[in-house]
């Protein structure tokens, strides 16, 4: 019988990497392991605004690996690329502490999208192709329109002479 030992850390989170997404971006593997804890975090994480907030200690429970120098320096990064904005907040359920709060922009949250959009994708692809075919009819009935509207207008003339 194997005995587990009860000194890890808690891992209950998985990273998920996007090379397509580092790639893009150009981001160290530092960076994307960040990147990727907080889009994950947005799943579980408590919900202040847009902003959610994760406080160092929790950054050091999910990734020991990472220094808190680097996690400063990956964030710094990911702000100035535009992908995450960092400010702190008051979280209400903690009895109003201030921490960090992450929100990920629209540009973070690619990451990963090509995984798990790809249904939306299609839906929209097909969606624009039925409005195109709905314009094309309506154009049709609308030169239909004013045809019928210029045999009423010579009708009526016919008739009046």
């Amino acid at each position: 019988m194997s005995v587990t030992p009860q000194n890890l850390p808690k891992r209950t989170r998985i990273l998920i990497k996007d090379v397509l997404f580092q790639e893009k971006y150009r981001l160290s593997h530092t960076q994307l392991d960040v990147m990727a804890y907080i889009v994950n975090a947005l799943t579980w994480a408590t919900k202040v605004g847009s902003f959610f907030p994760i406080s160092n200690k929790k950054f050091q429970q999910d990734l020991p690996q990472v220094s808190e120098k680097t996690l400063e320096e990956s964030l710094r990064v990911l702000k100035v690329m535009g992908l995450i904005e960092v400010e702190m907040i008051t979280v209400p359920k903690w009895k109003n502490a201030r921490v960090r709060g992450i929100s990920v922009l629209p540009k973070g949250l690619e990451y990963n999208s090509i995984y798990y959009k790809a249904d939306e994708k299609k839906v929209i692809e097909s969606l624009e192709s039925k409005i195109t075919e709905l314009e094309a009819k309506l154009k049709q009935l609308e030169s239909t329109e004013t045809e019928n509207e210029l045999l009423e207008e010579a009708k009526e003339k016919e008739d009046s002479s």
